[in-house]
C-alpha cells in the first residue's frame, strides 16, 4: 500500500495486478482517503498518468458525500452500490440447522477448476466490474473466471455437488474466528438449492469453529439481498463504487 500526502490531505492506494490480466491495463484501487483537496486529486491524477494506469477504482461510504462529489468532479463515475454485511451468531444453523436441509459440502480440488470457472463466468451478474458499463462484458466475465482460479489457490473453497456435477461453490478466508465470505454462487439450473446451500454453509462454518461472518454484496442483486436478510445478516454499511478510466496507453514507457 502506498500513500500520497499533499499538505496534510492524503489517500492510500494499491496496485491490483490480479485485475490487470483480464482488463488488459494497469489497475489501481484507492483504499482510504482524508478530506480531498484539489491539489491532492491533481497530484494523484498525474501519478496515475505517469504510471500508465488505465483504471482506478474505489468504494466510499455513502454518507461521505464530499469525497464522492470531489472524485466525480475529477472524472470518477458511479458504477455500483454495495452493502457490507455481517452475522454474529450461528445459533440458527448450529448444532441444528433450522434453515432447512443440510447439504453435504466438500473441499474443492484443482480438478474442479473448469466447473468453478464456468459458474463464475456464466452465472454471476453483479459486482463492481460486471456493473461497469464502460467495460466490455466479456472482459468483466474473464476477470471473474480468473478470480476463482486465484481463490482456489489462496483461499478455502467448498463445493456443492448434485448428481456428480458441481452445483455451487463458496470461497472464503478465515480471519481468526471470522469467516470472510468472498465469492459464493450456484450454477444455472440449481437455483432451487440456493437457500439450503447458504444455510448449509452457515452450518459448516460454525461446525469448523468460526463464530461470525462478513461479506460484501451488490445492492442491485435483490435475490441475494433477500436471502441474506432471511439468514439474519445485519447490514453494516452502504458503499458507493466509483471508477476512473484512462486510455490503456502508458505515456511513460520507463514506468
Amino acid at each position: 500500500m502506498d500513500t500520497l500526502d499533499i499538505n496534510g490531505a492524503w489517500l492510500r492506494y494499491r496496485d491490483t495486478p490480479w485485475n490487470d490480466r483480464a482488463l488488459g491495463r494497469r489497475c489501481r484501487e484507492i483504499l482510504e482517503l482524508s478530506i480531498l483537496s484539489t491539489d491532492l486529486l491533481a497530484a494523484f491524477e498525474q501519478r496515475n498518468l505517469d504510471d500508465g494506469i488505465g483504471l482506478c477504482v474505489t468504494r466510499i461510504p455513502a454518507e461521505n458525500r464530499e469525497p464522492i462529489a470531489a472524485l466525480q468532479r475529477h472524472g470518477y463515475r458511479y458504477v455500483e452500490a454495495s452493502y457490507r454485511i455481517s452475522l454474529d451468531s450461528f445459533a440458527h444453523f448450529f448444532p441444528h440447522n433450522r434453515f432447512g436441509r443440510t447439504l453435504p459440502l466438500r473441499l474443492a480440488t484443482a480438478g474442479d477448476l473448469p466447473a468453478l470457472a464456468a459458474i463464475s463466468d456464466q452465472d454471476f451478474h453483479h459486482g463492481r466490474f460486471l456493473e461497469d458499463i464502460a467495460l466490455p462484458e466479456g472482459v468483466a466475465r474473464l476477470r471473474h473466471r480468473l478470480w476463482i482460479g486465484d481463490l482456489l489457490r489462496e483461499a478455502t473453497v467448498w463445493v456443492l455437488d448434485s448428481r456428480d456435477r458441481v452445483a455451487g461453490f463458496h470461497a472464503f478466508k478465515r480471519n481468526g474466528s471470522e469467516a470472510e465470505m468472498i465469492l459464493t454462487g450456484v450454477g444455472r439450473g440449481y437455483e432451487r438449492l440456493a437457500g439450503w446451500f447458504w444455510g448449509s454453509l452457515m452450518h459448516k462454518t460454525a461446525a469448523e469453529g468460526m463464530t461470525s461472518a462478513t461479506t460484501l454484496i451488490s445492492a442491485a442483486n435483490l435475490a441475494i439481498l433477500n436471502l441474506y436478510s432471511q439468514l439474519g445478516f445485519r447490514f453494516d454499511s452502504h458503499l458507493i463504487g466509483l471508477h476512473r478510466h484512462w486510455p490503456a496507453v502508458n505515456p511513460n514507457p520507463d514506468k
